[in-house]
């Protein structure tokens, strides 16, 4: 970008926004150019906090006049550097495009601007009994429209499916600076391509998501969670099969290894609830409009056969479940006080996951101390997290490596996160070139000198 060109813009955004809407106060500005694990930093001399969708495609077309390219940023909960302006770029938040614009109890469906988060939307569906059916950890900062965009999953992808699923429409901000459209709200329209399932995972690439129609589910009036220990990933792999079989209603299947568990432990300051301390522990839980405590004991009795499951916990009046839960929604917080995590998010066939399990583990011995690895993530539907801590060329090696190992077993390099910057080098694993070129000339027809997101993907 030209220095006359930013200035010239800056100038645009002076006359024709309103002072909220821009800041370059580097102090502030600061806060918008680091992701969250604080690995990957980036620099900026101007954010945008549009709070109109009709701002934000003025700032495209003027953005596209001066010749500036724009990082567009959520609730900055990415993984995966999409959000982190290591360009320079002009960074585009989305936080303040904040509405909820209606909801109908009947249809189900709840439109939304980009910025409402996750927990928001969730407490506002709540006095309607609904409920939203992805959730994810960073539920109080991840905004919908960076979900959308990155194609969120989450702790109940087996029950509900990912954001792709939840989505009806959306409202974009085209690369391009085409006009706004409206967000329909049809659960059913066959008229011609669907743009919500172009834009949903496109990570920016395509333009600004300003608005969507989200599926709503109905609140389950009763949840509970049981921790079983399990001696080794294959047999967490069976369990798994085994519960899904025995419970329609699960809602999530999570594992832990034996580190992630030392490390909350030592987060949280309390001792492991199963003793003796299993190789692993998978968390089954269940939602339902019966009793799902009662339905828990079944999915117990059904595995004790071929089990051990004599040490579960199950979540009670004493016990919740957001005590059970903790144990799994702290490990990212756990690993962040041993280091700055390289955070892999990978997934490969169910039938494979413990394949891949065990191969870290070889993996991980050969480097010895010069390697911290944390695994957990989600058993239902195959999806490892993976977060590796140690010095940056032990780093390299190690996630080229297993990228490797994951291409090897028909995985995905990246199965929630996004391909974002951190990734592109890796695409071609798992991505054959014919399939990288339509990546980039779909991205053009939409957004044909790249003003969005140009770093991001491909």
């Amino acid at each position: 970008m030209e220095a006359s060109g930013v200035t010239g813009f800056l100038e645009w955004c002076k006359q024709h926004l309103e002072p909220a809407d821009w800041i370059t106060d580097p102090s502030i500005t600061s806060g918008y150019c680091a992701d969250w694990t604080g690995r990957l930093v980036g620099h900026t001399g101007l954010v945008l906090r549009p709070d109109t969708a009709a701002k934000v495609r003025e700032i495209i077309v003027a953005a596209l006049e001066w010749d500036i390219r724009l990082c567009v940023q959520g609730g900055n909960t990415s993984l995966a550097g999409g959000s982190v302006p290591l360009a320079g770029e002009v960074v585009l938040s989305t936080r303040r495009l904040n509405k909820i614009r209606s909801l109908d109890p009947d249809s189900q469906i709840a439109v939304v601007e980009a910025g409402v988060t996750l927990s928001e939307l969730k407490g506002y569906a709540a006095r309607f009994g609904l409920d939203f059916g992805v959730d994810i950890a960073p539920r109080d900062s991840a905004t919908l429209g960076g979900m959308a965009a990155t194609n969120a999953g989450g702790l109940h992808v087996i029950r509900y499916g990912p954001m792709r699923t939840q989505v009806v429409g959306v409202q974009v901000a085209y690369g391009d600076g085409s006009a706004l459209t409206p967000v329909s709200e049809l659960v059913k329209d066959n008229t011609g391509f669907s743009e919500e399932s172009i834009f949903v995972g496109s990570e920016g690439t395509l333009g600004v998501v300003t608005a969507l129609a989200l599926k709503l589910i109905r609140a389950e009036s009763s949840k509970a969670v049981t921790m079983i220990g399990v001696s080794s990933a294959t047999e967490a792999k069976r369990l798994a099969g085994a519960a899904r079989k025995a419970e329609s209603n699960i809602s999530a299947i999570e594992l832990l290894d034996d580190i992630s568990i030392k490390l909350v432990e030592a987060e949280v300051g309390a001792e492991f609830p199963l003793k003796p301390h299993p190789a692993m522990a998978v968390l089954i839980e269940v939602a339902s409009s019966g009793s799902a405590e009662s339905e828990v004991i079944d999915i117990l009795d059904a595995l004790q056969p071929n089990f051990d499951v004599t040490t579960a916990v199950v979540s009670t009046g004493t016990t919740t479940a957001n005590d059970i839960w903790r144990w799994r929604e702290s490990i990212p917080s756990a690993i962040r006080r041993v280091g700055e995590a390289l955070k892999l998010d990978l997934s490969v066939p169910i039938s494979k996951l413990d394949v891949l399990f065990d191969r870290l583990t070889t993996l991980a011995k050969e480097y010895g101390d010069s390697l911290l690895m944390v695994r957990f993530g989600h058993l239902g539907d195959g999806n490892l997290h993976v977060n590796l801590v140690g010095a940056d060329t032990v780093l390299a090696s190690a996630e080229a490596e297993i990228y490797q190992m994951v291409a090897e077993l028909g995985g995905a390099i990246t199965a929630e996160h996004g391909v974002g910057t951190l990734k592109k080098a890796y695409l071609g694993l798992v991505r054959t070139p014919a399939e990288v070129d339509r990546y980039r000339r779909l991205i053009l027809v939409f957004n044909p000198r790249r003003v969005t997101n140009p770093n991001v993907m491909v």
